[in-house]
């Protein structure tokens, strides 16, 4: 079960400015979000390219 932080937990009211990706399960909270905003689609970017160069260290 996919656990939904607080907003304390996601910082200074709830703004995702540079958002620490730790794996899909932030992807889905994005997803879930009730207070969905135009801009939804372009975290959901940031982060899947966020992820894609930490693997990409990771494989260095």
């Amino acid at each position: 079960m996919l656990a939904v932080k607080s907003k304390e937990e996601l910082g200074k009211s709830g703004r995702f400015d540079k958002p620490i990706v730790t794996g899909i399960e932030d992807l889905l909270y994005f997803i879930q979000l009730k207070n969905t905003t135009r801009t939804t689609i372009g975290r959901i970017q940031s982060i899947i390219k966020n992820h894609e160069y930490i693997l990409d260290v990771m494989r260095s």
